[in-house]
């Protein structure tokens, strides 16, 4: 059996559920804005818009090439 942690979307304040099973990094849509949001932390639950952390990816090649 999984355990659910609820965490809130940073654009409109909705409680997300989170599975035990997802992990950083991982993307979660919210229900009710929509928004793709990127899973930084489990402890405690914190989000990151999609589009920021795909951002820092490609500066962070940028960097190393």
């Amino acid at each position: 059996m999984s355990t659910v942690t609820v965490a809130v979307c940073p654009e409109c304040d909705n409680p997300i559920k989170l599975r035990s099973t997802l992990m950083p990094g991982q993307l979660v849509k919210c229900g009710q804005c929509g928004e793709i949001l990127s899973l930084l932390t489990l402890t405690p639950p914190t989000f990151t818009w999609a589009s920021e952390e795909f951002d820092l990816v490609q500066k962070q090649k940028r960097d190393l090439s």
